[in-house]
């Protein structure tokens, strides 16, 4: 009887020196802040999770081992464990490096109905920088394959201030238009793009410099541009805009609607300037970059 309490002490002596401790603190690299509520799992049967402090004690019966950290809004990490020891563990978050409107290219095939048949359209935007500043740009040439031609180019800086409640932004467009060889237009216009969360509308304020060269008679005009522009629900995916421009006796107007499916979208708008009018539609597609994954150890 003696014997075999001896070996079931034995075995729970053993049992209790097999046994390995890990302990240590959960921390969020950006602030070094301890992260509490995250899950540190060796297995199904074998999991703790961090107190308020960010600290955690799990015990382990074998080494080597892997232990896993996971939470939601962070990026999963596994760590092998070979020896007792503190672990303290760095826990990113996770970062949604393409949403919205950044890391977007778009190419598209453009034909205006009245002077140039043939074009295409480039668009592209930046990542997101400095917080939330991101840079959009576009550029755009039409042609008869003769001697008529449309370049338009844009470049915006959006968010240069923001809170969740409103943000300002900055745009530069150009536009050049030429019909044969005795008339040219050239419109350059810079602005302060205005958005607010309660607002139906985004507006875009501004000066635009025009210069029109008509039958060697050259005419320079300055005035103000606005650009008022509306996104309709998740459901319609469109947006509506409309650029007005505003010179001494001189008016000018674009309309322009645009249809997303997913990856395709469509566009129409129609341009009077001047004596230069023209109906423009294009199709293309739109799609995501990404030039490094951030979401990795």
């Amino acid at each position: 009887m003696k014997f075999i309490k001896l070996i079931i002490f034995c075995f729970f002596v053993h049992s209790a020196w097999s046994q390995h401790v890990i302990r240590g603190k959960v921390i969020d690299p950006t602030d070094n802040n301890p992260i509490p509520g995250v899950d540190v799992i060796e297995d199904s049967l074998n999991q703790t999770v961090t107190d308020e402090l960010g600290q955690y004690s799990i015990t382990i019966n074998t080494l080597p081992t892997t232990l896993t950290f996971s939470m939601i809004g962070m990026l999963t990490r596994t760590v092998n464990v070979g020896i007792d020891s503190t672990l303290n563990v760095f826990l990113q978050p996770y970062i949604l490096i393409h949403y919205f409107e950044s890391q977007k290219i778009g190419l598209y095939l453009t034909s205006g109905i009245t002077n140039n048949p043939i074009g295409g359209k480039a668009y592209l935007t930046s990542p997101y920088f400095l917080d939330s500043r991101l840079f959009k740009s576009s550029i755009s040439y039409q042609t008869n394959l003769d001697d008529n031609r449309l370049v338009n180019g844009s470049l915006s800086l959006d968010n240069i201030l923001f809170d969740q409640h409103f943000s300002v932004g900055l745009s530069f467009a150009y536009q050049e238009v030429a019909l044969g060889e005795i008339y040219n237009l050239t419109n350059t216009s810079i602005g302060i793009d205005l958005w607010h969360r309660y607002s139906p509308f985004d507006l875009t304020l501004g000066y635009s410099n025009l210069q029109i060269l008509n039958a060697e008679v050259v005419e320079d005009f300055h005035g103000l541009v606005l650009k008022v522009s509306r996104y309709f629900d998740k459901i319609l995916r469109l947006e509506a805009s409309t650029n007005i421009w505003i010179y001494n006796n001189l008016y000018g107007f674009q309309a322009q609607l645009e249809r997303s499916f997913n990856q395709l979208h469509i566009f129409a708008n129609y341009q009077q300037l001047d004596s230069y009018s023209e109906f423009n539609i294009g199709v293309g597609c739109m799609v995501t970059y990404i030039l490094s994954d951030p979401n990795r150890y």
